[in-house]
């Protein structure tokens, strides 16, 4: 081929063009996503910094709150050693938090630890440790700096109390020693993933976590690191003494490190997330390798549409030599000539145009016909690669045939690399098991629909996608191959769990304020009837006394309701007889129903009413409900209780002739604390929704005032 023909030339401008289009977009985004990654890395190392800080906070505010309820206990009573002994025996068995429970008097001596030392405890005081001056000198809760224990021989750091006598004076300290290794555990327990080092570092300078070393034996100070942060460069302890918070850049043992910094509360640690510039830089990197194979493949795009653009400029004038060869032997076809280019090889067309006018009609036919042919192949096409979905075909060999720009997307691959291939290399790519599936479709003949499936994207990441997969049949109906269609669902999913999160948090917090309120009335009372217990006579203080055990009744009874809808017992399932425990619980509850005077209809149409439940848990709910029928009828009723099956689930029904429910309660009768009886607790009905619900089943209420109500209860079987 020579040089200067269009074979040659046209083929070669187009690549030269697209190289250097290719070459000069790669070096424009990766300098843009370089920046763009570091920034986005070191916001989200802000986030991760902040969450642990939060995370240690709270988790220092649960020690002190705890050791504050324990010196409350303590001070009602300061100088009984076998009560101090039984708390701090109780902290440290309790409290996984604490490695150490302690005792000190007012001369700084240890009288009591868990677990004890002798040696530590003859040989030693306290008076030099800054929690034991802290807390004689104020009487508050203090949290120390970090220690090597003289009981554990470990470092650790104390949250102190103070004990107090009768006269809120300072008698000693009760102390807790919380280890380096749960500091650690609560660092790590981030649910964002973080691929570098955390170092805590506590007010004083001593490390309480660290990448590089293993703190575990003693006290180590952490080096004064030189930090450039805020366009200055600032050593480690500087930043510690003035609270300094951001990102800043640190440079170790040749490497460059990226390192931001934030606070834990007021207790002055410093938390300090650090990654390599490396790893920071890994997208980047990722990035650059596959630009490298965009611009291969454009180069090779630009090949192809090179040689095409030859092929259409070259063909007609082939076309016409062979046409006018032709003539001169006498073998000359009209049809060949048609008048449609705008040039040289135009004007020796129309020359011929005479010669070809009586083949016109029939072309123009033909034309129209393959135009429409075209457009609507091409609109066929338009619609599959523009489809929001991803659109996977595999043809009767099992080789993919289309694979569209959404599956593109979906998937991270690019269409060129599994076009023409077999579907089984893009499985493995996915690491999915469709063959199963597909040998499935064939046996049954049924379609797949809506199927949740994890894929591997070609980054390493998985994600959820709703997969169809549909047999292709001919018009006689003979299987033809697949079509699979893919919907991303990550980010859907993603958002569910975290409203459900939210919906969690948001419920713990109503549930903490009822517990609250419903607590809070009877301690009122008890404080009441304790101070008119110190000025009543013998008589009045036997009342009172009385009273006080009421009060504690009803404390109990809320505490064992809230643990039965906290669920603390773990349930037991097996297979149980459902019409079993109806006989039981109308045994329990028989002398109420007799001295109400209510009758009681009981129809079972199920020969075998068995279901797997955990038998304590739903009868405890079928309790809470039927008891609640029982106190809606003031006298002379009935209850119906009915068993029957629906489906794959056993349904039972809970219906009386009592005075129904008001339409604007009906919708709150399974909140936490609701109740319109007087003496109504609110939890009955709380806790049987939520042993219902935790067997997988579902409860509902029919109701109208005056005319009773009827609980259904579904349950699988």
């Amino acid at each position: 081929m020579r040089i200067r023909s269009f074979k040659f030339m046209i083929p070669a401008v187009i690549i030269v063009f697209v190289l250097s289009v290719n070459i000069l977009n790669a070096v424009v985004i990766t300098n843009i996503v370089r920046n763009h990654a570091m920034n986005e890395a070191l916001d989200k190392n802000l986030v991760i910094a902040g969450a642990i800080g939060d995370k240690l906070s709270l988790y220092m505010e649960d020690a002190v709150r705890v050791m504050r309820a324990s010196t409350r206990e303590i001070n009602k009573n300061p100088r009984d050693m076998e009560r101090l002994r039984y708390e701090i025996d109780r902290l440290y068995e309790n409290y996984a938090q604490f490695d150490l429970v302690f005792f000190h008097d007012q001369s700084g001596r240890l009288l009591y630890s868990n677990p004890a030392n002798p040696q530590a405890q003859a040989n030693y005081t306290y008076t030099d440790r800054d929690y034991f001056q802290h807390v004689m000198a104020t009487g508050e809760v203090y949290v120390s700096r970090m220690y090597t224990s003289r009981v554990l021989k470990v470092p650790h750091f104390v949250v102190a109390a103070p004990v107090l006598d009768e006269d809120r004076k300072v008698i000693g300290v009760l102390g807790a020693g919380i280890s380096l290794s749960n500091i650690h555990r609560v660092a790590r327990d981030n649910k964002k993933p973080f691929n570098g080092g955390i170092r805590i570092v506590d007010a004083a300078g001593a490390l309480m976590a660290d990448p590089e070393r293993n703190l575990s034996n003693e006290v180590v100070l952490v080096e004064d690191f030189a930090v450039k942060m805020n366009g200055r460069s600032t050593g480690l302890y500087t930043l510690l003494a003035e609270k300094a918070e951001g990102a800043g850049i640190m440079t170790r043992g040749g490497k460059v490190y990226y390192d931001v910094i934030t606070y834990v509360g007021n207790l002055g640690w410093m938390i300090m997330l650090e990654q390599s510039e490396d790893v920071i830089l890994e997208e980047v990197y990722a990035l650059t390798d596959r630009l490298r194979g965009m611009i291969f493949g454009t180069l090779g795009v630009g090949l192809v549409i090179g040689l095409l653009l030859v092929r259409r400029i070259t063909e007609p004038v082939k076309k016409l030599v062979s046409s006018v060869e032709r003539l001169g032997r006498g073998e000359f076809d009209n049809s060949d000539f048609k008048d449609e280019y705008q040039n040289e090889i135009g004007d020796l067309y129309r020359a011929f145009k005479e010669m070809a006018g009586r083949l016109d009609d029939k072309m123009v036919q033909l034309e129209g016909a393959l135009l429409r042919e075209s457009r609507l192949q091409q609109f066929l096409n338009n619609i599959i690669m523009s489809a929001g979905s991803g659109i996977l075909v595999a043809s009767r060999e099992g080789r993919v045939i289309i694979f569209n720009n959404a599956l593109e997307n979906i998937t991270g691959y690019a269409k060129g690399r599994f076009l023409g291939e077999p579907v089984d290399l893009l499985y493995q790519a996915l690491d999915v098991d469709f063959p199963r599936v597909i040998d499935e479709i064939t046996e049954t003949g049924r379609n797949v629909s809506d199927f949740e499936q994890r894929i591997c994207r070609s980054n390493g990441k998985r994600i959820r996608c709703l997969v169809n997969i549909s047999a292709l049949r001919d018009a006689d109906g003979s299987q033809n191959g697949f079509v699979f269609f893919f919907k991303n669902v990550e980010n859907e999913r993603v958002m569910e769990e975290r409203l459900k999160r939210d919906d969690r948090i948001s419920t713990l917090g109503r549930f903490t304020s009822s517990v609250i309120h419903e607590i809070g009335n009877p301690l009122a009372g008890l404080a009441n009837l304790l101070e008119a217990y110190e000025e009543a006579d013998e008589a009045e203080r036997a009342e009172i006394i009385a009273l006080v055990s009421k009060e504690i009744k009803d404390l109990n009874e809320i505490v064992i309701n809230y643990l039965h809808f906290a669920g603390q017992n773990s349930p037991i399932y097996a297979v149980s007889n459902v019409q079993q425990i109806i006989y039981e619980i109308l045994a329990i509850l028989k002398a109420e129903i007799e001295k109400k005077n209510i009758r009681v209809v009981f129809d079972c149409q199920m020969p075998h009413p068995f279901a797997r439940v955990d038998r304590r848990g739903i009868k405890q709910a079928f309790i809470n409900i039927l008891s609640n029928s029982v106190q809606a009828i003031e006298r002379d009723g009935e209850i119906s209780i009915g068993i029957c099956q629906k489906d794959e689930r056993i349904l039972v029904a809970f219906a009386d002739d009592g005075e129904g429910i008001p339409e604007e309660d009906r919708e709150k009768i399974f909140d936490l604390f609701y109740s319109t009886k007087e003496a109504g607790t609110g939890l009955g009905l709380s806790i049987a929704y939520k042993i219902i619900r935790d067997h997988g089943g579902g409860i509902s209420v029919e109701s109208r005032p005056g005319g009773g109500s009827c609980f259904i209860i579904s349950l699988p079987l």
